[in-house]
């Protein structure tokens, strides 16, 4: 199942309007850590909205001044993340290390 998750990423990260950066977890100062983030910009047709998961219920943010503290937090990932080209090829060493895990044989 997480090779196949990890393929999917690999193949999204493809595509010319997706943009997939990995941000690794021993990377300090990660301004969501441990959480997840949405941010859905749609300019001028609609609000921004940001979307803040974690074990906790989930919160939606959707007045203007709400989730302007995300989208900076979303701009923080982005310098911290990996590029595309470097987080493709840690997907895909990841991906290779569980097929590795997964195919040898116990015992």
């Amino acid at each position: 199942m997480l090779c196949g998750q990890l393929d999917h990423l690999l193949r999204l990260g493809e595509r010319s309007d997706v943009t997939v950066q990995v941000v690794p977890r021993g990377v300090p100062n990660n301004p969501v850590l441990g959480e997840g983030l949405i941010t859905l910009d749609f300019g001028a047709s609609a609000p921004r909205i940001a979307f803040k998961g974690s074990h906790a219920p989930a919160t939606y943010y959707d007045h203007e001044e709400d989730p302007t503290p995300m989208f900076r937090a979303m701009e923080r990932l982005r310098e911290l993340a990996a590029s595309p080209e470097e987080s493709a090829e840690l997907l895909s060493e990841k991906m290779r290390g569980w097929h590795r895990w997964a195919t040898t044989p116990a015992g």
